[in-house]
């Protein structure tokens, strides 16, 4: 939810990848079910994998 605030859903069809870095297995299967809704690629991180993630999106340091 940080992100629609942040970002704003009305920019959502410009997304192309969205990271959900969590250790909670219900955000986990709440984006498996939803993930149709969202524009662009989504996927789901382990918390230890949070660099990785943000790399995944372009917004790590180095981009991949």
């Amino acid at each position: 939810m940080k992100v629609a605030g942040s970002v704003g859903l009305r920019y959502r069809s410009a997304w192309e990848r969205l990271a959900v870095v969590t250790d909670k297995d219900w955000i986990r299967h709440g984006v498996a079910a939803f993930s149709w809704v969202i524009p662009g690629e989504i996927r789901v991180f382990e918390l230890s994998e949070l660099e990785l993630a943000k790399v995944w999106t372009g917004g790590g340091a180095e981009s991949a």
